[in-house]
């Protein structure tokens, strides 16, 4: 039996593609440049449901009991003042005046505050790229929180590029809806978007 031939169309490159905060929204935000690319994982988690003379996994008795969704990338524009509350939950971003030498100067101050509200919560965070046929693939994580830690490293002839992870989260109105999705939009449908002329 020959080896099946590869479809070239239907490779998708992950240097074709962006992040983006609120993908879709009236407040959508692109990350901007990130460096090392970024990545997406669903883990869901398996439970053997056993039973007496069981003589191993058996089809049809095992179940997911929870799952998690995370989505991230390293970011290059770290200090965007009107980013970095996305980046890691929690953070402040406010202004503080201070005199030097007589003058007065004014610097815009990052805190983190430690405290988890309802807009610490991204409506989503995506990943948007294209085939190599012209497909678009679109990777969204819903109700996403930055609840990763914030590691920054300086090291001599190298940009600081924080790595930032979302995790999704289930809406508790909806807790069985697993937050992510994937889309696809052929080339077909796309082609019908971009304006005749």
């Amino acid at each position: 039996m020959a080896a099946p031939q590869p479809k070239p169309e239907n490779v998708l490159f992950g240097d074709w593609g962006a992040f983006f905060f609120n993908y879709g929204e009236k407040d959508e935000l692109p990350v901007g440049a990130t460096q090392g690319g970024g990545s997406f994982k669903y883990e869901p988690e398996f439970k053997e449901i056993e039973y007496d003379g069981s003589p191993g996994d058996t089809m049809g008795m095992k179940r997911i009991t929870k799952s998690k969704t995370q989505i991230s990338f390293k970011t290059l524009e770290f200090l965007d003042k009107e980013k970095i509350k996305n980046f890691i939950a929690g953070l402040k971003v406010s202004e503080e005046a201070v005199t030097k030498d007589g003058k007065t100067i004014k610097y815009d101050v990052i805190e983190a505050t430690e405290r988890l509200t309802k807009e610490s919560y991204l409506k989503n965070v995506a990943w948007v790229g294209e085939t190599l046929g012209g497909d678009i693939a679109e990777i969204i994580v819903y109700n996403a929180l930055s609840d990763g830690s914030l590691e920054m490293g300086f090291e001599n002839e190298s940009e600081v590029v924080p790595e930032v992870t979302f995790t999704g989260h289930r809406d508790p109105e909806n807790i069985r809806k697993v937050p992510w999705k994937m889309r696809i939009l052929t080339a077909t449908e796309a082609a019908k978007l971009i304006p005749a002329g």
